[in-house]
């Protein structure tokens, strides 16, 4: 359930180097100070790959008398992903390599399939100002999901649904959000 054979994040924070007292448009003037000064950028890339998923009977297909539904698992009979498939949102793999054989457990292994991996990444922009020896004034601006990717979750797995080998669900869209923060 926890297999991630990949698994990338980098974050960074950097002061951008101008403004009174920095590198760049080293001016003591008041625009420097409290307008070019005191900007932060900040950023967080996340890749990794897809979360393995299993397949699932919700019924006591060994008649074995559980009421345990989705232990049980449909039989492979061929190639869920092959070659020639064409893998997307509406079929994520090709649930005619499935079938439910009566009074057995299925030979279908647990968790054999992926969903789709997942690539994030964020995005800050601050400004911090201060107003006095002990009081500092931040205007943030946070973009998550910055390139708006879609980051699907796993496909339906249960045998007996309409939507099977679907996937139905992603993750967040684009945020957008600005904050004020007074530090004290």
């Amino acid at each position: 359930d926890y297999d991630t054979p990949q698994n990338f994040v980098f974050s960074s924070v950097y002061d951008l180097p101008f403004g009174a007292g920095r590198h760049y448009l080293n001016q003591a003037g008041w625009f420097s100070k409290y307008m070019i000064g005191g900007w932060e950028l900040t950023g967080i890339l996340s890749l990794h790959s897809g979360f393995p998923f299993g397949l699932t009977i919700p019924f006591d297909n060994a008649n074995t008398g559980s009421t345990f539904g989705g232990l049980q698992r449909p039989s492979v009979i061929g190639p869920l992903v092959s070659s020639g498939f064409q893998q997307n949102v509406q079929h994520w793999f090709d649930p005619s390599a499935l079938t439910v054989i009566p009074y057995t457990y299925g030979n279908l292994g647990r968790n054999v399939l992926r969903q789709d991996a997942f690539k994030d990444f964020d995005l800050g922009l601050f400004k911090n100002t201060n107003i006095t020896e002990h009081a500092k004034l931040q205007f943030r601006a946070e973009f998550f999901n910055l390139a708006n990717h879609p980051n699907f979750g796993a496909p339906d797995n249960n045998f007996s649904s309409t939507t099977f080998g679907q996937v139905l669900s992603a993750g967040n869209p684009r945020f957008i959000q600005f904050g004020l923060k007074l530090l004290f």
